[in-house]
């Protein structure tokens, strides 16, 4: 790769993107101090803060006439009524005495934009942001010249540009955008470099991001990415002394163990058993969901099986896996539909107990309301999915057939009830079941609430935890973890989450987090930088951090979102019983959750073998279906 030169000619042979373009930089807020540079002219660098806000006010805006409300607004903390007329003209006057090529009678500074560097820099890196925001899609032949581009980038913005203001508070906000757009073109170079193998290079550009914005979780996932690279050394070198590219980052010691684990129990009869609440779910959709806000109800109800485990299982048969669900439905119109649902995907319900309806014994259902921005309200009737642990304790016989068939499972998936007995009948399951067993645990509202502590049962057991970002939040805030002083940030409490589980427990854990965003309304687009799931391995920290939702080409189209996260875990528990790398998982999950999102209900829009290439394809265009993903 060729040497990035240390200095960036102002006359580079881009276009300057501005006819009027002097080919140089008139003004440079980027090297530590305000600089002039005019043709022609020698003009001496303002320092009084009175005259230097109205030059930088007119330069991040250049030949741009600006109205004299906008210099008051933007100079000014009180009310513009209260700054005078003479407060904005007479520093004005005295930049246009001085030689600074500012128009009589206007406030615009007449360079062009090319002709300042911060703005400048703004142009060329958002062009750059958008040719390489995807760096796995970036085509081999174009990386080394985008690579010589960033840098120079990189190179140009040398300095923070508050510094050449003297860090006035005032001046310092005009920077903000400039800032904001300098600290993800960072981000997206150093993914190009770690998608070039460049180890080294990506660490020493990614310190200087950290020193000057400080960290936080995108740099801490972004400096995890750079360690997981193979150091210059360790590289294969062939015969030939040509040093090979690296391929995909190896995987932790802890995901490794939780692959040779599953890798031994594939002799067994079902892929996954859940053990989970059958509901049916009734859906409104209404124009918004909010606390004290009255909403229209648009249509009738649409009424969709549902039950977060059955779901997840549902979407595994529905991709020709072999499965099993065990719970409990009464003998009526709903218990019918929910039944019908899982024997249409093959689903074993030998161990989903039927009872006889009556006024008191009847299936659970849930009444969802949900809006157009991805908000829901869910409103619970159990029904007799809270009769289950009382039916098994007078049953013997269903106990033993449903522990059997637990031990027969690679994977026994646990979701929550609403009744404490069906969450210790889970809880005393889970202390029986064999090692080679993959306990997967997805704490719902009725569960997230306890606390770490109060279900260390199910989190030191399980392998995989499938947990909505905001009832992480809950599990550690409301346990002993130690979750240290500050604000809410979602790197540091995966990290309490598996320090807490580390002094209990030496056992992998895979975290699997749907992420908090804001979801727009179809046709909107998405929101920057939104990354809709995260998954993290790990023992006593984390040592593997895969992310999905930037990746993907296309915003799917939203009707509504109730199963979303069940798809996810499909997709995971798919991917972890084949053996499959992390972003593969990661991948499929975004996959499943999106065409589940595409339809009303949680299981209606879940690809089959038959769609899932197709599905694929509208998310990863010109990138294969990975080889474990079964199809027909």
């Amino acid at each position: 790769m060729a040497e990035a030169s240390g200095a960036m000619s102002t006359s580079h042979a881009l276009d300057r993107h501005t006819d009027g373009s002097v080919g140089r930089y008139c003004v440079r807020f980027l090297r530590g101090s305000l600089e002039l540079d005019f043709p022609g002219h020698t003009i001496d660098t303002p320092t009084a803060p009175a005259m230097v806000g109205p030059l930088v006010v007119l330069a991040l805006n250049p030949r741009r006439p600006l109205a004299l409300e906008t210099l008051k607004t933007s100079l000014f903390d009180y009310d513009p009524s209260d700054v005078t007329t003479a407060q904005i003209q007479t520093p004005i006057s005295r930049l246009r005495l001085a030689g600074l090529p500012i128009p009589s009678r206007q406030y615009l500074l007449d360079v062009a934009p090319s002709d300042v560097d911060v703005v400048d820099f703004d142009y060329r890196a958002k062009g750059f942001i958008d040719r390489c925001v995807r760096p796995d899609r970036v085509p081999e032949a174009d990386v080394e010249a985008l690579i010589d581009e960033g840098y120079g980038l990189h190179q140009l913005w040398q300095e923070d540009p508050a510094v050449a203001v003297g860090h006035q508070p005032r001046l310092f906000a005009l920077f903000e955008r400039h800032r904001r757009r300098n600290r993800r073109f960072g981000e997206v170079l150093v993914r190009l470099l770690v998608r070039a193998g460049e180890r080294d290079w990506a660490g020493d550009i990614l310190d200087e991001y950290v020193d000057r914005y400080g960290t936080d979780e995108i740099l801490q996932d972004l400096e995890l990415a750079v360690r997981q690279l193979p150091r210059p050394a360790d590289r294969d070198t062939p015969a030939h002394g040509v040093v090979l590219l690296p391929g995909p980052a190896a995987q932790g010691a802890a995901l490794a163990e939780l692959w040779d684990r599953v890798a031994a129990s594939t002799r067994l009869e079902f892929a996954e058993l859940a053990i989970s609440a059958h509901n049916l779910d009734r859906i409104y959709a209404v124009d918004i969901v909010a606390v004290d806000h009255e909403s229209r109800v648009s249509r009738v109800p649409v009424e969709a099986a549902g039950g977060a485990g059955a779901n997840t299982a549902f979407a595994l048969g529905r991709l020709g896996h072999r499965v099993a669900v065990t719970g409990m439905i009464a003998d009526d119109r709903y218990g019918a539909l929910l039944r019908q649902s899982l024997d249409q995907e093959d689903v074993d319900c030998s161990n989903l107990l039927v009872v006889p309806s009556s006024v008191d014994h009847y299936t659970g259902h849930t009444l969802i309301f949900s809006d157009p921005y991805g908000r829901r309200q869910d409103m619970v009737v159990p029904g007799v999915n809270e009769r289950l642990a009382q039916t098994l304790r007078d049953d013997n016989d269903a106990r033993g057939r449903l522990g059997e068939m637990a031990g027969q499972s690679r994977l026994l998936n646990l979701s929550s009830f609403t009744g404490d007995a069906e969450r210790q009948l889970q809880e005393d399951l889970v202390g029986q079941l064999p090692e080679e067993t993959v306990v997967a645990f997805e704490p719902g509202q009725f569960y997230a609430h306890l606390g770490l502590d109060r279900l260390a049962a199910f989190i030191l057991r399980c392998d995989v935890l499938n947990v909505y970002e905001p009832r992480l939040r809950q599990l550690v805030d409301n346990s002993s973890a130690d979750t240290g002083t500050g604000p809410y940030v979602f790197r540091a409490t995966l990290e309490s989450l598996f320090r807490w589980r580390a002094m209990r427990v030496s056992r992998p854990l895979v975290v699997v987090v749907k992420r908090e965003g804001h979801r727009q309304r179809a046709g909107e687009g998405a929101s920057e930088g939104y990354e809709m799931i995260t998954i993290a391995v790990g023992r006593s920290s984390v040592e593997d951090l895969v992310s999905a939702h930037a990746r993907a080409s296309a915003e799917p189209l939203v009707a509504e979102i109730t199963g979303q996260s069940e798809a996810i875990a499909a997709g995971i528990h798919l991917g972890l019983l084949s053996g499959a790398p992390l972003d593969e998982c990661a991948d499929l999950a975004f996959v499943c959750a999106n065409e589940a999102n595409s339809e009303i209900g949680a299981r209606v829009g879940l690809p089959r073998r038959s769609t899932v290439a197709n599905s694929w394809d509208k998310y990863f265009p010109g990138m294969d279906l990975p080889a474990w993903v079964p199809r027909d």
